[in-house]
């Protein structure tokens, strides 16, 4: 299996691996230890490594995760010099709607979960491209790749969970709220709940501000999922339709009512009835 592994060249290529989550980066480093035509030179567990890693050990291969916290993988693209940008197999979580982006481009990439023979079968076109020199257009093509995933949709349509060897799509109008807790989200949908590693406020930008308004500084609701506004002694809660309650932050009062197109007048104070 090496032999048929080995690329045709003179020197081993040199590949850098990026990934937030410990196993998929054993994962990748295993499978990519089946190829002797390459060599892992470094592991990057962030977008931060990513970025210092690239200039310094100049890989041949990027073996990038796009949903990372803080900087993401198009991130960590964009702001690599043009001049160091390798071959890029993207490993990612997206649904097959955004992976056509990369189809259509000819960009190589990873859906997860992935097994030895999708891998294979990127590396396979991963070593051609390396023998063919990079192959002219290349970075403007993965450019208009990034470009196309952009545009794939203004708003995002649904969420990418993790959760026990397994990944849930749960469409975003399913949920209810999303809550911040420390680096990560609690995504309220119905009866049950998810802990994604995501900032609110990374969330927050991708999602229809016209349906998920801001209402505390850690808390995000679904207009169309709110049941009832209760107000006691001046302060309002939300009661959404999965039972959640969420207060209603004084700092984002009087926008939520505006958008909810209403005002806080027309509602009755509990504690004077």
């Amino acid at each position: 299996m090496a032999k048929e592994n080995q690329p045709l060249s003179g020197r081993a290529w040199r590949a850098v691996i990026v990934d937030d989550e410990p196993r998929s980066r054993a994962i990748l480093r295993r499978m990519l230890s089946a190829y002797p035509g390459f060599r892992l030179v470094a592991e990057c567990a962030n977008g931060y490594e990513a970025l210092a890693a690239v200039p310094k050990f100049l890989p041949d291969l990027l073996l990038l995760d796009i949903q990372m916290p803080e900087i993401d993988g198009f991130e960590v693209l964009q702001q690599i010099d043009p001049r160091h940008l390798p071959v890029v197999a993207f490993v990612t979580a997206y649904d097959q709607y955004a992976v056509r982006a990369f189809e259509v481009h000819a960009i190589d990439y990873l859906l997860k979960p992935f097994d030895e023979e999708r891998f294979a079968s990127m590396m396979q076109s991963v070593a051609k491209r390396l023998m063919e020199g990079g192959e002219r257009g290349y970075g403007k093509r993965l450019l208009t790749t990034l470009e196309a995933l952009a545009a794939t949709s203004s708003y995002a349509q649904r969420f990418v969970v993790k959760l026990r060897g397994k990944i849930l799509v749960i469409p975003v109008a399913q949920v209810d709220c999303i809550k911040a807790e420390d680096n990560y989200i609690r995504i309220h949908a119905g009866s049950t709940s998810y802990l994604n590693r995501e900032t609110l406020s990374d969330v927050s930008n991708r999602l229809d501000p016209r349906t998920f308004l801001r209402v505390h500084r850690s808390a995000l609701v679904n207009v169309d999922k709110i049941r009832e506004v209760l107000v006691f002694n001046g302060e309002y809660e939300l009661v959404l339709q999965c039972g959640v309650r969420i207060a209603l932050s004084r700092t984002y009062r009087d926008e939520f009512f505006v958008r909810l197109g209403d005002t806080k007048e027309r509602l009755r104070d509990s504690s004077k009835s």
